[in-house]
């Protein structure tokens, strides 16, 4: 970006999500899409039920089914804030393409898919490779043209499963791998089995390659959507999106 490429507002006169007090216009941060992917939600009350009860047995509700006027009147001004927030940044980030808002998700939203790896040795190991990876874009990596490529051709040439009595227990990272995939067909077939895979290989050319491609994604959506980290106290002269980046070790693989 360029010393005169204009910060995007919502528009809404007065807003005091994307100006500051001056009255400039405030750049998004990492930090604002964080709020709007994980939080915003739940502190506009878009919640279970379960979550009702347990804000109201929580809450100021006395016996005789009296409740805390305070507590309710700043828990309102709270949810008011907070939509307001919301919309703001949701009307700042409109002009982003679905496959940036779905980038942006995946880097900033609180959703870890490698939580979800059902083998513990794979999963510590699939998560150990993509701690390396700043910004979220260890998050972003089955959105990246190569694991979505590896995922096709996987799923146009499958490959039949070996019987089950030669399977082995314990065994090298490569061996739990092809067992835990076995046992997974579906997952074996999808973005997110291809990036499993290319962490646990011993040769590091495809993961490296799968790690550039999801750099360059976030690093593309952040800049579109023009994220900037917010310093206390700073001047703003221009936009610059937070780039994420490989780590030393991987760099020096590369």
């Amino acid at each position: 970006m360029t010393k005169t490429t204009e910060i995007r507002t919502c528009d809404a006169r007065g807003c005091p999500h994307c100006h500051h007090e001056s009255g400039k216009p405030r750049p998004l941060s990492p930090a604002d899409v964080a709020w709007q992917f994980s939080e915003a939600e739940g502190i506009m009350g878009m919640r279970s039920s379960h979550g009702a009860i347990v804000d109201m047995a929580q809450s100021g509700i006395q016996d005789g089914g009296r409740t805390n006027g305070v507590e309710a009147r700043a828990v309102e001004d709270r949810r008011l804030d907070a939509t307001s927030r919301h919309r703001c940044i949701r009307a700042r980030l409109a002009h982003l393409l679905p496959s940036q808002m779905a980038v942006l998700q995946a880097a900033y939203g609180p959703d870890d898919w490698t939580r979800a790896i059902g083998d513990t040795d794979v999963r510590a190991h699939v998560q150990a490779a993509l701690k390396r990876l700043e910004n979220g874009a260890g998050r972003a990596l089955p959105l990246t043209p190569l694991a979505q490529k590896r995922a096709a051709d996987h799923a146009a040439k499958p490959r039949p499963s070996r019987p089950r009595h030669q399977r082995t227990a314990g065994g090298t990272i490569g061996e739990k791998l092809r067992r835990y995939l076995e046992e997974q067909p579906g997952l074996a077939g999808s973005a997110r089995g291809a990036v499993i895979s290319a962490a646990c290989s011993p040769d590091r050319t495809t993961f490296l390659a799968m790690a550039r491609e999801a750099v360059a994604l976030v690093a593309e959506a952040s800049r579109a959507a023009q994220l900037q980290e917010q310093r206390a106290g700073s001047r703003i002269r221009s936009c610059h999106a937070p780039v994420p980046s490989l780590a030393p070790e991987l760099v020096l693989e590369a």
